[in-house]
């Protein structure tokens, strides 16, 4: 499962093309535990550091796209959030054609 922060993570990067080198150190760490999950990939990589420095014994992701499984989370975060949303409109609108007067 994912949270609100990992979800609003995830849906920047399906809308918009985030770059690594944009990133702060939070938004980095976030990137790699949904890259551990499996819930991104990256699309692009380097042998450059952050700090733009050539380094040859790793690669770093330029940016990232969403996965299947990732976006099978994010629709289990959106029904998992919406589930309650649906009672309390109706339980509104009833408790307000109660108080009409006929």
């Amino acid at each position: 499962m994912i949270d609100k922060r990992h979800y609003k993570m995830m849906k920047a990067i399906q809308n918009t093309e985030i770059l690594c080198k944009d990133m702060d150190e939070k938004q980095r760490s976030m990137c790699s535990y949904l890259y551990e999950q499996k819930y991104i990939q990256p699309i692009k990589s380097n042998h450059y550091n952050y700090e733009g420095k050539p380094d040859i014994f790793a690669t770093y992701p330029i940016s990232y796209e969403i996965t299947e499984s990732g976006k099978v989370a994010m629709y289990e975060f959106e029904k998992d959030r919406n589930r309650w949303r649906i009672p309390l409109i109706i339980s509104i609108f009833s408790a307000i054609g109660g108080y009409r007067e006929e």
